[in-house]
């Protein structure tokens, strides 16, 4: 009913609560440890019903008591303090009151990507309104934004440890990145390659599904090896990518439209998080054997990804996937092979995201 997602991970959760019930900590870094596993797994039932998917999202109450069983051990372990510790990073965007926003959610005319973008990167306060800029009203959700915002700086250092000639930024959520690449000069490609791209080729997560199955495939039969698991998922995404149609023509397609990835060869792609499909697919495609990172993952792929992540708590993805330049500024359309965006008619969503885009770009360039 829910895909080799659903198969997998709902199945992981009861595992993985009959395991923590059993613990018992004997040190304050286990007790913090433990609470965090329990946030991570609690917040995911809930950031899958924030997304929409109400249904699974309930399944897994269903067949587990998944979150009264969590609520209790919270409850156990839980001291006053602990609660920037376990949100490190604030919804900013819950912040913003929803009378702000226009009712109708309406978009300006296609324009390419790569002009688009460009824009972005030359933005100034100046085109930010000036009550996003200085009301009072609003202090509390540009002091949030600015600590999601810092933690994006840092990542960007992180990924400068890296070899590599291109760097492959994965729209909408690696936005920022992709900014900061450029205003560093960094080589650097923007790729729209998410769900949007794949509604191309299959609905209903059609093509979706035909990546996390061989990902959830691998990872059933290597858990706790890395590299194993990671070499076995590649090898059935490309049978996948064989075998089925509209796989076959996703991956034509994609080569096609991004011919300047068939030349690059040392190549570094970058997520936000979740479970790395994006990364998987683009390894399916172009066989670069490229490396990966991502800002975080999941509760259940947090370990075994740990050598690819910048961060080993899953509460602080959704902050980062929620910043108004990445979820609410523009959306995908996909014209006679060609990338275009539409970016949305609503100015007060438009100027939170310039603000965001601004306030970034003046960290970027004065702190590191």
């Amino acid at each position: 009913m829910y895909g080799p997602f659903g198969r997998y991970v709902i199945p992981w959760y009861g595992c993985e609560l009959e395991r923590i019930e059993k613990i018992k900590p004997e040190n304050e870094k286990e007790r913090f440890d433990l609470l965090k596993r329990v946030e991570d797994l609690r917040v995911e039932i809930y950031d899958l019903e924030d997304e929409g998917f109400i249904d699974l999202s309930a399944e897994f109450q269903k067949q587990h008591r998944a979150l009264d069983r969590l609520d209790v051990i919270y409850q156990e372990l839980y001291k006053p303090g602990d609660e920037n510790l376990l949100h490190p990073l604030p919804r900013a965007d819950r912040l913003i009151p929803k009378s702000l926003f226009s009712e109708s959610e309406e978009y300006g005319e296609p324009q390419p990507l790569d002009e688009y973008l460009e824009r972005l990167e030359k933005l100034t306060f100046d085109d930010v309104g000036n009550y996003v800029r200085n009301s009072d009203e609003l202090k509390l959700w540009r002091e949030a934004a600015l600590l999601i915002l810092k933690q994006q700086t840092a990542f960007a250092e992180s990924i400068l440890h890296n070899k590599f000639d291109l760097l492959v930024a994965l729209l909408r959520d690696m936005l920022p990145q992709y900014l900061i690449s450029r205003w560093k000069g960094i080589p650097s490609l923007a790729l729209p390659l998410s769900r949007t791209y794949l509604n191309r080729f299959g609905n209903n997560y059609d093509a979706y599904d035909h990546i996390t199955g061989p990902l959830y495939e691998a990872l059933e039969k290597h858990p706790d090896d890395f590299e194993k698991m990671w070499n076995l998922t590649c090898n059935l995404m490309s049978e996948r990518i064989k075998k089925e149609d509209n796989m076959n023509f996703l991956a034509e397609t994609l080569r096609h439209e991004f011919k300047e990835i068939q030349n690059a060869e040392n190549i570094l792609v970058i997520e936000t998080g979740l479970q790395a499909t994006m990364p998987l697919l683009f390894e399916g495609v172009f066989e670069k054997k490229s490396k990966w990172l991502m800002f975080t993952a999941a509760p259940w792929l947090l370990d075994i990804y740990k050598e690819r992540l910048f961060c080993h708590q899953y509460t602080m993805l959704r902050p980062c996937e929620t910043l108004f330049c990445n979820e609410k500024l523009f959306k995908f359309c996909f014209e006679n092979n060609s990338t275009y965006v539409r970016e949305t008619n609503d100015s007060s969503a438009r100027d939170l995201a310039y603000w965001e885009i601004v306030s970034l770009k003046n960290l970027c360039m004065n702190n590191y």
